[in-house]
């Protein structure tokens, strides 16, 4: 374990007067999403679906820019007996 430090920390005090600002948000988001099933003769189907999301973050007010996007692949099979 480290040592604890040698100042003690003093309490901030923060106000709230300007925390409105905290919330003017402003992003773009796009999402889609997409598949297929295709069904054997013998009860069983193979599934794919595909969904694609798109972040815009136009402000980046506490985080800092959190824009990115995200593609998402599934497949399976089911079985029906």
């Amino acid at each position: 374990m480290p040592d604890p430090p040698e100042e003690a920390l003093e309490h901030l005090d923060y106000t709230f007067e300007n925390m409105y600002t905290y919330s003017h948000l402003n992003y773009l988001s796009f999402n889609v999403t997409a598949g297929f099933v295709y069904t054997f003769k013998n009860g069983m189907q193979w599934t794919v679906e595909g969904s694609y999301s798109d972040l815009d973050d136009r402000t980046g007010y506490v985080f800092g820019s959190e824009s990115g996007s995200l593609l998402v692949v599934r497949s399976g099979v089911q079985i029906d007996f």
